[in-house]
């Protein structure tokens, strides 16, 4: 099988496609042919792969293979700044722009389980809708004229916690919408609550 090796870690020119000889399953680990989803720690980058069973879930089956592996990876980042690092309460407003995204729409079905009042924001008529389909109680444009004081008066005058994945332009007035206390910005080097 073919799989990508780190052989160097002093430059982007480490990684190579070598074949190297088909993984066997040990104790503990699935067998080929069953679909599933999840997250192995090492040897990620290859055709096949043996994984310990624990680490994976059976998706539904009516679920595309192209979203259901993302299913632990952004949810499981969702969930941990959600829960762990903003400490969402039920009843609070959760703001999430680019909530038509992988992650975004991971946030807005964790945050309608967990109770909160979720506001999602998007670009187009099609990704608002898909924001209300996944759960969003409320949608906006960021082409709003008055896209921060929408924000504000669906919130009761702030939010919560805003679930910033992105950062630049539109985020900004999100963030400003913010009551209190209640920010989340979840960036590449990890969640920065602002409680």
């Amino acid at each position: 099988m073919r799989a990508l090796r780190c052989e160097d870690t002093g430059s982007l020119e480490g990684p190579a496609l070598r074949q190297i000889p088909d993984p066997v399953a040990g104790p503990g680990q699935v067998a080929v042919g069953d679909r599933v989803h999840g997250m192995a720690f090492v040897g990620a980058f290859a055709e096949l792969a043996a994984v310990n069973e624990a680490q994976l879930r059976k998706p539904p089956d009516d679920l595309p293979d192209e979203y259901a592996c993302l299913a632990r990876v952004a949810y499981r980042t969702v969930y941990d700044a959600l829960v762990t690092t903003a400490g969402l309460r039920p009843g609070e407003d959760l703001v999430i722009p680019s909530a038509s995204g992988a992650v975004g729409s991971g946030a807005v079905a964790i945050g309608e389980a967990l109770g909160a009042r979720v506001i999602g924001c998007a670009s187009s008529p099609a990704k608002l809708e898909f924001c209300r389909k996944t759960g969003a109680d409320e949608a906006v444009s960021y082409s709003e004229p008055r896209f921060k004081e929408t924000l504000k008066e669906l919130a009761g005058g702030g939010a919560d916690v805003v679930l910033d994945m992105v950062g630049g332009e539109y985020s900004e007035p999100a963030l400003c919408a913010t009551g209190y206390g209640g920010i989340l910005e979840l960036l590449p080097e990890g969640p920065r609550p602002w409680r």
